[in-house]
Parts: structure tokens; C-alpha cells; sequence
């Protein structure tokens, strides 16, 4: 179990892991009392069966594992940079997530509907909506954060379209993420369905490459008819249900 567990990390130990369970499972099998942990190792051996343990394989698995640890380096650092470009630090008190946010901290906000929930999660909507004329939809500038019932911040969004500033940037950011749907285990990237001309990819940050846990996600949104970005940082699970539907 504890070489199996190590598997991902030296997959050097693949032919002494496979060695191991056959030797369990031929002295174990008609044991009773341990029934339980036979249909463990049981698994584990399905598991592991088609990994080569030729030499070439080990290096080309080792060499796999290594990239894969490169590209959730990358993945952590390049969501922490956007975390700072917008000024988002989830979990915080609204009023500190205010005090480190200058473009909500300079604009008129207005309370939505104490009673909004998302998969039944309630809710509290903070709005900028008058950046920016909302006369046409392509001039549309909209700030959202919602606030959970303790008054921590669990959702901050930005959506742009290209006559505003930041429009560029995020088309940036959803093209990268677009180009990256490949490169990543869907574990940390997929694309949502298209829901009404809306393109979405969920991206799912972990906290390390040892512990791949999820730390927070981000959720991109595109719609080339409207000409409209809009980019999500949220917390809670419950909140990107609504995405992947």
C-alpha cells in the first residue's frame, strides 16, 4: 500500500510493486480474515497492470510525472498573478476584501437581493453596474462579488467587453486556458457546456503539487457575438455546479 502510494512519485518501484502483489495475493487469497485488504491489493494490481516495467517505460512515466508536476507549478503561479492583477483574495471579509480591492473601493456598489442562492447556497450580490453605459451590450462593464451569510467573500467577477480596458487581458486569459485544455489532467481544466452562445472553461487550482486538493476555482466565460469576457474567482464547489451544467 505504501509503495503504491509512492507510485506516482518513483515509478522506478513498479516492478517490486507488482512482484509484491502477486506474492499477497497468492499466499492471502483463501485467508478470510483478510478479505478486505486482499480485494485492496486486488485493485491495486488491476490498476497497475498495463504499466510497463521495462526500463524505457519507467524513464517515460517518470519523465510524464515530472511534467505533470511542472505544469501544476505553472498553473498555481500564472492563477496567483491573476489573483493579483484583480485584486482578489477570496474568504476575506467583505470590508477587508474592499480595504485591498482600489476598483470596488472607488465605486458606487449596489446591494442585490439578500435572498439569492446558488445551489442553495445563500448568498448576499455587491454590483458595479455604472462604470460604463449599459446602453449597448458590447460597452458593458459589470464587477460582481457575492458574500456568503458569515460575510466572507466567496465569488468575485469581472466581465468586460472590448471597448473597455481590461477586455484584451481577459480575452488573453481565456485563450490561454482555451490552449491549455490539452496539456492538463481534466481533474484541473475542462471546457463547460455552451450555454446560450457562451463558451466556458472551469479551471480548478490546486493548493501544491503534493497536495492536489483544490484551493479555489477559476471560471472563464466568452461570447464572440456579444463580444463579452467575463472571468470568475470563487471558493466554494457548490458555486461552480452551475458551469459545468
Amino acid at each position: 500500500m505504501a509503495k503504491y502510494k509512492l507510485l506516482k512519485d518513483d515509478y522506478a518501484i513498479i516492478k517490486s510493486l507488482k512482484a509484491d502483489c502477486r506474492f499477497y495475493m497468492n499466499k492471502y487469497e483463501t485467508i478470510e480474515a483478510v478479505q478486505d485488504k486482499f480485494r485492496e491489493i486486488y485493485q491495486i494490481s488491476r490498476e497497475i497492470k498495463n504499466i510497463s516495467d521495462s526500463d524505457e517505460a519507467i524513464k517515460q512515466e517518470i519523465e510524464k510525472g515530472r511534467i505533470k508536476k511542472e505544469n501544476i507549478k505553472n498553473l498555481i503561479r500564472y492563477a496567483d498573478t491573476l489573483c493579483k492583477k484583480f485584486q482578489c483574495k477570496l474568504g476575506l471579509s467583505y470590508d477587508n476584501f474592499m480595504a485591498q480591492n482600489e476598483v470596488l473601493r472607488n465605486s458606487n456598489l449596489k446591494r442585490g437581493d439578500e435572498n439569492n442562492n446558488i445551489s442553495g447556497m445563500p448568498l448576499f450580490y455587491f454590483f458595479v453596474e455604472n462604470l460604463y453605459s449599459r446602453k449597448e451590450r458590447k460597452k458593458d462593464f459589470v464587477i460582481s462579488a457575492a458574500v456568503n451569510k458569515d460575510n466572507a467573500v466567496v465569488m468575485y467577477s469581472v466581465s468586460t467587453g472590448p471597448t473597455n480596458k481590461p477586455y484584451e487581458y481577459c480575452l488573453s486569459i481565456y485563450n490561454y486556458f482555451k490552449k491549455a485544455l490539452n496539456q492538463y489532467d481534466k481533474k484541473y481544466i475542462i471546457e463547460g457546456k455552451e450555454v446560450f452562445g457562451w463558451q466556458r472553461i472551469i479551471v480548478r487550482v490546486p493548493n501544491s503539487t503534493e497536495d492536489t486538493s483544490i484551493n479555489f476555482y477559476i471560471v472563464l466565460e466568452y461570447h464572440q457575438e456579444y463580444g463579452t469576457v467575463a472571468i470568475s474567482f470563487l471558493n466554494n464547489e457548490k458555486l461552480v455546479d452551475g458551469y459545468l451544467q
